[in-house]
């Protein structure tokens, strides 16, 4: 490739990686031999995500600062505190720490600041004072709120007590609007095929999973298949979009769809959960100590969240997505996912950290062949997750299923505190 800095020939090396919880992206990096110039960029290599993302982070001493984030192209980053915005498609992507964005975006601010101060004095006297808060951030100095919105969903943070959750980083999943569809290179969201699409939740079933599915597929569970006109999240190629109501016996109904394109081969299935949304929460402890307690069926629905409190193992409510699998299966597939974390791997990473995958990746083995018994907590704020009663319609001795009340943050994330059911058609001045 050729330097911008001298116009010599310098390298670009690509590097395809995939990273878990997250989605695959190519790592570019430049280096000219005669100038010495270098660089480096984040490019996404899969699909644009079914939702926007935004992630609040709460940066308080130097173990945030040396988090690990991705930032995409069409990411903006906000500092609240010093009213602070870096825009979307101002910079390229890139895989860095919040130390190295924030010392970049100083650099970058002072480049220009021996001519403001010529021409424009009062606008370099606010951007030293700017300057001065993102030194002062890097170096911890004094605690500040991160924020990344990406309506791509193609950007990341790195959580460094995972698997537990991050007391410190709130993670939301929004719909997109028309604006930031078409911004994306998106269709219409108005198209009624696609509207569907773009606000849903995709869970890619394989493995044990897919197994579970085709064989719950072909039982006397199915009903009628409903094939509606869609488009392809990949291509926008138009295709068929197949859906199904499944009967799960003591529960309730959900919904089932699966789309194939034929022009890519790009295919995915997401589960759905049936009905209207429950008044209350629902939190399902399963006590495991017997093989059939591992062959349970289980439905695991988008707002859920896991608990494993043996080995203090928590995924946020959202993880993993919607998924009707078996207490074995749902273990398989976290187990998994944490052996392909590449930040337990490489020079990178910490060796706490390792310490800590590793030993609770043994103990995830151990649980799947049930060599010591172990509690499952399934926490759904509404209430459309499932676990089989063995029993029924006897009590489960092993199976405990609490309701609760959702909190005002647990309403307010799932979009509820501004429905309104009852005057809907008076419009508010």
């Amino acid at each position: 490739s050729t330097g911008l800095s001298c116009g010599s020939n310098g390298t670009t090396t690509f590097y395809p990686t995939l990273i878990p919880f997250f989605k695959e992206l190519i790592i570019s990096s430049f280096e000219c031999p005669d100038c010495g110039e270098k660089n480096n960029a984040v490019q996404d290599a899969g699909s644009i995500q079914p939702n926007g993302l935004n992630i609040k982070l709460n940066v308080k001493n130097s173990e945030d600062r040396n988090r690990s984030i991705i930032k995409s192209t069409t990411c903006t980053v906000k500092i609240p505190e010093i009213d602070f915005e870096i825009p979307s498609e101002t910079q390229q992507g890139v895989l860095t720490t919040i130390e190295g964005l924030l010392s970049t975006a100083a650099e970058s601010l002072d480049q220009q600041q021996i001519v403001r101060r010529e021409v424009q004095p009062e606008v370099a006297e606010k951007i030293d004072f700017v300057i001065q808060k993102l030194k002062k951030y890097a170096s911890i100095e004094e605690p500040f709120t991160l924020i990344l919105d990406d309506p791509s969903g193609n950007s990341f943070c790195q959580n460094p007590h995972a698997p537990k959750e991050d007391p410190e980083m709130t993670i939301l999943r929004y719909t997109r609007t028309k604006e930031q569809n078409l911004l994306l290179g998106l269709p219409d969201p108005q198209m009624p095929e696609f509207a569907r699409r773009a606000g849903s939740k995709v869970s890619v079933l394989s493995g044990t999973d897919a197994d579970h599915m085709e064989k719950a597929l072909n039982s006397d569970m199915m009903k009628e298949v409903v094939e509606l006109p869609g488009c392809c999240l990949m291509c926008q190629a138009p295709g068929i979009e197949r859906m199904i109501n499944i009967e799960v016996p003591y529960f309730k109904e959900v919904v089932i769809m699966s789309f194939v394109c034929d022009a890519c081969g790009y295919r995915n299935n997401e589960i759905k959960s049936g009905g209207a949304i429950s008044d209350k929460g629902r939190k399902i402890s399963i006590w495991v100590s017997k093989p059939e307690d591992l062959t349970r069926d289980l439905l695991k629905s988008e707002t859920a969240g896991i608990e494993i409190p043996s080995i203090e193992v928590v995924l946020a409510h959202g993880s993993l997505g919607g998924r009707f699998t078996t207490v074995e299966g749902l273990l398989t597939t976290i187990r998994d996912d944490l052996s392909n974390n590449p930040f337990i791997v490489g020079d990178s990473s910490e060796s706490a950290i390792q310490t800590a995958f590793k030993n609770v990746i043994q103990k995830l083995s151990a649980y799947i062949q049930l060599s010591e018994p172990f509690l499952l907590v399934i926490d759904d704020p509404v209430s459309n997750s499932y676990v089989q009663n063995l029993y029924w319609p006897d009590h489960d001795p092993a199976l405990k299923i609490e309701e609760y009340v959702r909190s005002f943050d647990m309403d307010e994330a799932l979009g509820l505190n501004d429905i309104n059911t009852k005057d809907f058609e008076v419009i508010e001045d």
